[in-house]
């Protein structure tokens, strides 16, 4: 243990590591992320700050009435903001060369040849999709995303002043699509990709020879070596003929991909059918008789939804399957946590490998993660918490999509949960490149894949 320690110790490459952050490129990158981060706790503090005075009947900080004149003390400021700034550019500019290259040259290509730093997430990007879908769906959707905010977003709350607690869902949207989906991306691409767009250590040198197996598999192609390892285990021949059957590019690796990615597409009519059936059972259906209420009409929704309990529906069915897709999995995860005989060394244990799966290859983070997972055991372990997970799991959760169908309507409903899915979709493909070296899940010839 001591020995990999020190080894460890010796691989690391303080040179290069600087090199890299000392480049005239980058250090305008690096000093974007404390900014951001400073900017947007201050923005969170405040609106803490005002769900705080909310609660306690006290003015909000923009309704605190303080006003100043504009000459001299706004003006004032504001000078000395410009004369920081030019001092901070000329000492910048004395300190650093311009970010210029030699003059282009056919002959000799940059090793690694990066966009700049505001394109270095999409070029990310293609490290995990196609590039007509990494350079122009993507893009598209995000465009589209923007425009469709204002108009799919019913909560009028925090207009004009500074709110955490009345605008869960806008934060959330904000933190994973541009911390997440884009500051993340940017600083894989300026500091973690190096020769030939390979990975690397912030303290691992740069090696242009470095060797890297070429392990990239489709996941239909992937699904015919499990089936085919399945069938050598029992014995049972064909298996290498089974599995060229698999083959992303022939019509059952086709078939497959497209099963998977409709199918996780289909989550969000799913989950609006679920809600619009709930709704209506509230409606028709008496809670103590748990038949239609006298004068009630059946409407056609009722038999797409499942909604009259006289009648078994296939649709009915395949709803609660949904929801108990996603209730089951949870609850066996929570329930996991209260087994007492496993002990406090076996909670640790699995969290460790939970923490070590989510942030493969990001030492970092998989600390972090190990760390939040083990404050969620030790949280766990209190009944009072534990009934409250229980309760969002199987309640609240459910109940938040009620809420959106009935608040958002059909059309928005859909654009909102088909963006949030597309959104989920780009992790989850990361995970996926990273841990089981699938690079495409649905591969059209010709076409594009995904």
């Amino acid at each position: 243990m001591i020995d990999a320690i020190v080894h460890a110790i010796q691989d690391i490459d303080f040179n290069n590591f600087w090199l890299i952050i000392s480049k005239p490129d980058n250090v305008p990158v690096l000093g974007l992320y404390p900014l951001l981060a400073f900017f947007t706790g201050w923005g969170i503090v405040q609106g803490m700050e005002n769900d705080r005075r909310k609660r306690a009947g006290l003015p909000l900080i923009e309704q605190s009435g303080e006003k100043t004149h504009t000459w001299p003390y706004l003006t004032r400021l504001e000078f000395l903001a410009l004369i920081i700034v030019m001092v901070i550019m000329t000492v910048w500019s004395v300190a650093l060369d311009a970010p210029l290259e030699e003059p282009a040259d056919p002959s000799t290509t940059p090793n690694p040849s990066k966009a700049p730093w505001y394109f270095l997430g999409l070029q990310e990007m293609l490290v995990y999709f196609d590039p007509w879908f990494a350079g122009v769906v993507l893009p598209g959707l995000i465009i589209m995303g923007l425009i469709a905010i204002p108009y799919v977003d019913s909560n009028e709350a925090g207009s004009g002043y500074y709110t955490v607690r009345e605008r869960p869902f806008a934060i959330a949207v904000f933190f994973f699509g541009f911390f997440v989906l884009w500051c993340a991306q940017i600083f894989i691409g300026t500091f973690l990709r190096g020769p030939g767009w390979n990975f690397f250590g912030l303290f691992e040198t740069w090696d242009p020879h470095k060797i890297v197996p070429l392990n990239n598999v489709d996941m239909s192609n992937l699904i015919g070596s499990w089936v085919s390892g399945l069938m050598d285990a029992l014995n049972m021949e064909g298996g290498v003929a089974v599995a060229a059957h698999f083959d992303a590019q022939k019509p059952l690796g086709i078939l497959i991909g497209a099963a998977a990615v409709m199918g996780y597409l289909g989550l969000a009519p799913m989950s609006y059918l679920y809600g619009r059936r709930v709704l209506r059972r509230r409606e028709i259906v008496d809670p103590e008789t748990n038949r239609v209420r006298e004068g009630s009409p059946l409407l056609t929704v009722d038999w797409i939804a499942g909604t009259d309990p006289e009648r078994v529906t296939l649709t009915g069915m395949v709803l609660d399957l949904f929801i108990w897709s996603i209730k089951l999995p949870a609850m066996i995860f929570l329930g996991v946590l209260r087994i007492p005989s496993l002990g406090a060394a076996g909670f640790v244990f699995c969290l460790l490998l939970l923490g070590a799966y989510a942030a493969f290859m990001f030492s970092m983070a998989t600390v972090l993660t190990a760390a939040l997972l083990l404050w969620l055991l030790l949280h766990l372990r209190r009944p009072e918490n534990w009934e409250r997970w229980r309760d969002a799991v199987m309640e609240k959760i459910p109940g938040w999509i009620v809420s959106k169908v009935a608040d958002l309507g059909l059309l928005r409903f859909f654009i909102v949960s088909n963006l949030f899915l597309i959104m989920l979709g780009v992790p989850i493909k990361m995970v996926l490149r990273w841990t089981l070296a699938v690079k495409y899940i649905w591969v059209l010839p010709g076409v594009f894949n995904i």
